[in-house]
């Protein structure tokens, strides 16, 4: 059992593509050397006499052979790079035709010599394949043959044209001793072995180390940035550009300096300390990273990896801290004024002519956020399952013991799916479904859904960061991938839509600018993020009015077109009537000035209580749209229209580049307000409607007509889990839908 182990220790060796990958120049030189020396002696031989030319033919194409079987293995060294196990075994045989081939070219020698010389090549073999890296198996096999053919060789061919008398005393003495080589050769080919297995063990446990730092960095850090440094004159250079590190910096290539990514006192006293730093000491050093307009502070905790070519390695973990203050950007007035605007100069002097975007350009802004690649998975099983351990780290994943839906209660439908009411945890809650399941499967339809499951989940990647009073609260969500099911889990707003709530009645123009200056704080929230999210659907039926308390406030809701702006960022969408003219004309990227356009247009809607566009067809809208003129636009008398339309102008420009930002209208907003009679009083919900236009019930839960349930809709699933009732209920209210609309 021992000795078996033993043999087993012996033996043991590196995988065959490791040994083929770390010798393969060795084989290569071997080979190209033999195939030249053995081609020279091919060539001699045609120059030497022999009265016997049957047989020197013979020994003729044994050499060529032996030449072209060295030849072909050096070609085969390369186009069998990828097929390992294949090539050694035919680097077996080669070697072994080439062994035979020069044994038998050695017989044309004088006879004086052939024994030497067969002891020569004995000699060579034996010590030559063993430094080639076979295994271990092969090495013993060809050992084994080559020993063979020299004894037979030596004893029954290389005195075959002399007499008995004529062989040499001595012979099988001297034989016996040549016993010595193999020996040595296989002693030789055993400390190879082990010495390239033992190379290989240290390899993996180095990479597995490496790989086991680079996910603890990973998971403590933001993102990993390998780095190296060729020698002591050179730059610290980026070795790998991953996904992660343009989400944060933005566009950058491969083996750029680390100055490009980074600022450069930053970068100096980065340098400095790293000149300083020992092999394999970690250093934690506080650094500033290029973000387009925007430095990041960040930390980067390194580790210094010496090489045996002088050259070292560096891995760093980068953990962002925060958004530094972005310097001022000159905001001067165009040379020919505000001479069209008559307004008054206080109102004015708020308001600059012109703006410059302070979005990320192309060039600099983000590829993806981290969480983009997870939410942009294409794989059906891949995506699911980085979605749901996303869920459970940043705790939004819904139980199905803490929410219940009622399928017959919709409270409205769309396009995108339904929106059902229920219940969270005691709170009521709007259940946000689609239209139909993302069943992922295999096949087509498989990577269909996928491609819908990652665009109906867009509102989740963004909601889920999202936190703000004017912003619809959003609870969670709840999934189940056998069904492909997803729903989101919001607040239950009670009150209408903006374009219900306007229609309703005569609003007072005090409860107009708290909607305005609401709606206005939301963008001026979602732009101010970083990476910046783009709505791209601001519009009246995504606006929500409710009043708690006697307290009126306006929420922005549904996030299903809204974008963040990166270069992996999809187009952007909208409604004709709402959506900024550059849309229509193929500039379809997410920009904050879209936003601002519609904002202009949401305003105009509010203060007039006139929809855009009003009563034109699509062709027409988008002709008007174009012309960059409303035929059907009409502004009431009086002071309050008087000094808003100067704001709605700016915000509608057709220059998106002359759009004021978020912050700018909501300083114009406020200052409007305070400058109001009554204004800092408490707002009361009683006096939203004047005059006659007075509406009540305005308020309260709204839902689709035939909502009662009925006996069949009712029957008992108190025997199902809690996640197949939750489906379930989601396929009667798409059912009930789809009744409806047929009806």
């Amino acid at each position: 059992m021992k000795c078996a182990k033993m043999v087993q220790r012996l033996f043991r060796a590196a995988p065959v593509a490791w040994r083929n990958e770390q010798n393969y120049t060795l084989r290569r030189t071997v080979f190209g050397m033999s195939t030249v020396a053995i081609a020279f002696a091919w060539i001699a031989m045609f120059r030497r006499s022999e009265e016997d030319e049957m047989f020197k033919t013979l020994v003729v194409c044994c050499e060529g052979a032996a030449c072209i079987a060295c030849a072909c293995t050096f070609v085969l060294l390369r186009k069998l790079r990828n097929r390992p196990a294949l090539l050694e075994t035919f680097t077996f045989f080669a070697i072994s035709l080439i062994m035979v081939c020069q044994y038998i070219a050695n017989l044309m020698r004088p006879v004086e010599f052939r024994v030497s010389t067969a002891a020569r090549s004995f000699s060579q073999f034996c010590y030559g394949v063993v430094i080639l890296g076979l295994h271990p198996a092969y090495n013993v096999a060809l050992l084994i043959f080559v020993t063979m053919t020299h004894f037979i060789v030596a004893t029954q061919f290389a005195f075959y044209d002399q007499g008995p008398e004529d062989i040499p005393d001595g012979l099988m003495q001297e034989l016996t001793a040549d016993i010595v080589v193999p020996v040595i050769g296989l002693a030789i080919a055993i400390m190879f072995n082990q010495m390239n297995f033992q190379l290989f063990k240290y390899q993996e446990q180095r990479e597995q180390e490496s790989h086991a730092l680079n996910k603890l960095l990973g998971m403590s850090c933001d993102f990993v940035l390998p780095l190296h440094k060729e020698d002591q004159s050179s730059e610290i250079c980026i070795s790998q550009v991953k996904p992660e590190l343009k989400a944060f910096v933005g566009s950058v290539e491969e083996g750029a300096s680390l100055r490009t990514i980074m600022c450069q006192e930053s970068f100096e006293h980065f340098s400095h300390q790293v000149a300083q730093l020992a092999p394999m000491q970690p250093l934690l050093f506080p650094v500033t990273l290029c973000h387009g307009s925007s430095p990041l502070a960040a930390e980067m905790l390194m580790i210094r990896c010496k090489h045996l070519d002088e050259s070292d390695k560096f891995l760093v973990g980068v953990r962002v801290q925060e958004e530094l203050a972005p310097p001022d950007v000159s905001q001067a007035l165009p040379p020919d004024g505000l001479e069209n605007i008559r307004a008054p100069s206080a109102l004015l002097s708020i308001m600059p002519e012109a703006y410059e975007d302070s979005e990320l350009g192309k060039s600099e802004a983000a590829f993806t956020t981290k969480t983009g690649m997870i939410f942009n998975c294409s794989k059906p099983k891949e995506a699911w399952r980085n979605i749901l351990q996303l869920g459970r780290k940043e705790h939004w994943l819904v139980p199905a013991d803490n929410l219940t839906v009622d399928p017959c209660r919709i409270l409205g439908s769309g396009g995108f799916g339904l929106v059902c009411e229920g219940q969270y945890c005691g709170a009521n809650v709007a259940v946000k479904v689609p239209r139909k399941s993302f069943n992922t499967g295999d096949g087509v339809e498989a990577a269909s859904a996928v491609e819908m499951l990652i665009d109906y989940l867009q509102e989740l990647r963004l909601l889920r960061i999202a936190r703000h009073p004017n912003i619809v609260i959003f609870y969670g969500a709840f999934m189940a991938p056998p069904r492909g099911e997803v729903a989101l889990v919001f607040e239950r707003i009670e009150g209408p839509t903006l374009d219900l709530f306007i229609l309703a009645g005569d609003v007072a123009d005090t409860y107009k600018i708290r909607m305005m200056l609401d709606i206005t704080n939301a963008l001026l929230y979602l732009h101010s993020l970083r990476p910046q999210i783009v709505h791209g659907d601001v519009k009246p039926g995504n606006v929500f009015v409710e009043c708690r308390e006697g307290q009126m406030q306006t929420k922005l809701a549904d996030f299903g077109l809204a974008r963040r702006i990166t270069l992996s960022a999809a187009t952007m969408g909208g409604t004709l009537r709402w959506a900024a003219p550059e849309l229509l004309s193929g500039n379809r990227g997410p920009s904050t000035s879209a936003d601002i356009y519609s904002l202009g247009q949401l305003m105009y809607f509010i203060i007039t209580t006139q929809r855009p566009y009003s009563g034109l067809s699509q062709a027409e809208c988008q002709a008007a749209i174009q012309h960059g003129f409303d035929p059907t636009e009409a502004w009431p008398s009086g002071a309050f229209y008087f000094l808003l339309k100067p704001v709605v102008d700016y915000c509608r420009r057709a220059n998106p580049l002359e759009r004021p930002p978020a912050t700018e209208v909501a300083d114009v907003l406020n200052n409007f307000s305070a400058s109001r009679p009554g204004a800092g009083q408490r707002l009361k919900s009683s006096e939203i409607f004047v005059g006659k236009g007075k509406k009540n019930g305005i308020f309260g839960p709204s839902k689709l007509p035939g909502t009662t349930p009925s006996e069949d809709e009712s029957e008992d699933l108190g025997e199902l889990d809690a996640a197949t009732e939750l489906c379930q209920a989601f396929d009667r209210a798409r059912m009930l839908a789809m009744s409806r609309l047929t009806t």
